[in-house]
């Protein structure tokens, strides 16, 4: 199994409910597949997902408030972004890990690439 699988694994765990139609080997081997293809992207592109797989990433709550620093990337909410006046904002962890995803698939790089990393 590779680290795509595991994410989409971990979102479902999470609470993903996934679209009608989606299959592949992954669904098949654990046991909810379907008949026909959805395209993997179309679930990478659903805040749905975002929200279900970092909420099971987080269930230790390594990041309690589930927030970060829009600018740094820090989990503290006296990160130096704030502390010095840029008035950096505070996101949710699910946003803030989606559009880290696309800028790393905008850099060139695969999709499990970025699973691995986190």
């Amino acid at each position: 199994m590779n680290y795509k699988e595991r994410a989409i694994i971990m979102a479902r765990d999470g609470g993903y409910k996934f679209p009608m139609g989606y299959s592949s080997p992954v669904h098949e081997k654990h046991g909810y597949g379907t008949s026909t293809s959805y395209c993997i992207f179309e679930i990478f592109c659903d805040p749905d997902f975002w929200k279900a797989f970092t909420e099971e990433n987080n269930k230790n709550k390594t990041i309690p408030w589930g927030i970060v620093c829009e600018d740094c990337g820090t989990t503290r909410l006296d990160c130096e972004c704030r502390m010095s006046g840029r008035g950096a904002r505070m996101v949710s962890l699910w946003l803030y890990t989606w559009r880290h995803f696309l800028e790393w698939l905008a850099e060139g790089k695969d999709i499990d690439g970025f699973f691995a990393e986190i």
